[in-house]
């Protein structure tokens, strides 16, 4: 995250916070062992756009086998509290703090985040959780236990939002695993064009995603 993109500093994080940032394209990216949460809206921004996402032909062959199965906004705090604890290539540490996981999980409750969860038989083995904004939806983070959850946590969540209405997915930024799906970097000018053209996400939208 650069500099230029850092657009406040707070002492804490809560809900009505979280609220207003995404709201004004924002988001929290806190330092391990720093006190102060800063708060980024990046320029450019990392873009998921349904009309070009791509799965890989090995990908879609696993998709077709796998007997994993696939849930929404039924265990968001394992979700983030696995997110929070897997270890990652090249990152040392995490920026999911006790206050950041506090402060999603009471924007959950809200009805205002969600999670996706995959499943091995009863184990929880992979997924994902983002925040559920005005016109758009968030990808924070996401994890896997074992091979392809992640990815299929990732492939049925845009399914899910296509037939939702929805023409894209927030990513912040675009990672090796981004790209390989077709996420893209646009101008934060572009960004907001989107979100302003997307559809509004009624209070029902939660409770669609979630399955009733």
């Amino acid at each position: 995250m650069n500099e230029e993109d850092l657009i406040a500093v707070t002492d804490g994080i809560n809900t009505d916070d979280l609220i207003l940032a995404y709201k004004g394209l924002a988001f929290p990216w806190p330092m391990e062992g720093e006190p102060l949460t800063p708060w980024f809206s990046p320029d450019p921004r990392g873009l998921l756009e349904f009309n070009d996402f791509h799965i890989a032909r090995s990908l879609n062959k696993f998709l077709k086998q796998t007997k994993f199965r696939v849930t929404y906004c039924q265990n968001f705090d394992a979700i983030i509290d696995h997110c929070g604890q897997v270890e990652r290539k090249n990152q040392e540490g995490t920026w999911i703090s006790k206050d950041i996981s506090r402060a999603y999980k009471e924007l959950f409750k809200l009805k205002k985040a969600y999670s996706v969860e995959v499943w091995n038989e009863s184990n929880l083995i992979g997924g994902m959780y983002g925040v559920i904004s005005e016109r758009y939806l968030s990808g924070e983070s996401m994890f896997h236990l074992e091979t392809g959850a992640s990815k299929l946590a990732l492939v049925s969540l845009v399914k899910r939002l296509e037939q939702m209405g929805l023409c894209f997915l927030d990513t912040q930024m675009v990672t090796p695993l981004l790209k390989s799906f077709g996420g893209k970097e646009v101008s934060k000018n572009e960004f907001r064009k989107k979100v302003d053209q997307s559809i509004i996400l009624e209070e029902g939208f939660f409770r669609e995603l979630a399955g009733g």
